[in-house]
């Protein structure tokens, strides 16, 4: 059998949801910063080959084994719930359990969320590496035991390479396995997302809702972003949102006087999620429609995607 290449950060049963029903079995992708759309199938988009391949102790590249468990352990079980919901009819608790975990690992799985562990990890080591550079000799007893352990010489005086890694003139490259051994750490998230008040949301004649490369949106409208801490799943203001599909989108939150249920929404509440929706992505947006006023909405927010703080 033919080994999985392309992984999937966005499945395609849930881009089924988005399929325009005009133009059968096409969705429509647009792309923050360039002026253009184009439709695709759900099975050719949101993926990318070898994203979730990873090297074995033993030297062999894995291609199959977490592609596997997402399918398995996530995708498999959520779809005939993501059906239940699309025709207006609530999860039981068991249900409810499944969706939660899909929805952890959504945040986690995309290419934004690796982004922006590549770019905290680095910044991390590149913050270690100038502290210990700003010391001479630990610097040097540093590069003395790397020598060392490794037989290999750093080909470059000890001082000249202290001075660099003082003055930042260097970029780390952080290898794909560090990000993709986060991704189940979405699990954690699952009994967060049960705790909350579920509120779904239908669109309107005029309004459907949009998916995106990073479809689960989550932001405080309450908080002041000028600080530098960030907000939380946990902070008792903080909304959720994430689509079902073109017809339906699930939102938490953690306002324990609100009746769970469905809703049919106003033209307004539809353009807010779409808006944030479209402020999450990392680059792509995914709709039922060729509009316009979406690619205008798409191009209004091509640099928002939201990034981590190191506390």
């Amino acid at each position: 059998m033919t080994k999985k290449k392309n992984h999937h950060y966005v499945p395609g049963f849930y881009l089924e949801g988005f399929i325009d029903p005009k133009n059968h079995p096409f969705i429509w992708i647009y792309e923050k910063g360039k002026d253009c759309v184009f439709k695709s199938k759900p099975e050719n988009i949101a993926f990318e080959k070898h994203y979730h391949s990873y090297i074995t102790t033993t030297g062999e590249k894995d291609t199959e084994t977490i592609e596997n468990i997402l399918n398995k352990e996530f995708e498999t079980p959520a779809a005939p719930i993501f059906k239940k919901l699309m025709f207006f009819h609530m999860p039981n608790e068991e249900e409810r359990k499944t969706f939660s975990r899909y929805l952890g690992i959504s945040l986690t799985r995309v290419p934004n969320f690796r982004k922006n562990v590549d770019s905290v990890v680095a910044k991390l080591f590149k913050s270690f590496l100038e502290m210990n550079a700003s010391n001479e000799q630990n610097f040097k007893e540093m590069v003395d035991s790397f020598e060392h352990d490794t037989g290999e010489k750093i080909g470059m005086k000890i001082e000249t390479l202290r001075k660099d890694q003082l003055e930042g003139k260097y970029d780390i490259h952080v290898k794909p396995h560090v990000s993709l051994s986060m991704i189940f750490l979405g699990l954690e998230l699952a009994t967060i997302f049960n705790n909350m008040t579920w509120v779904f949301i239908k669109a309107t004649d005029r309004f459907k809702l949009l998916t995106s490369d990073n479809p689960l949106y989550y932001d405080d409208p309450t908080h002041n972003h000028n600080v530098f801490f960030g907000v939380s799943l946990i902070d008792k203001n903080v909304e959720v949102s994430f689509p079902i599909s073109s017809e339906v989108a699930f939102t938490g939150t953690w306002k324990k006087d609100l009746r769970e249920g469905f809703i049919q929404a106003k033209h307004e509440l539809i353009k807010t999620i779409n808006r944030r929706t479209v402020a999450s992505a990392l680059r792509h947006i995914y709709s039922s429609e060729r509009t316009d006023g979406i690619a205008r909405l798409v191009q209004k927010y091509k640099n928002s995607a939201p990034t981590m703080k190191i506390i």
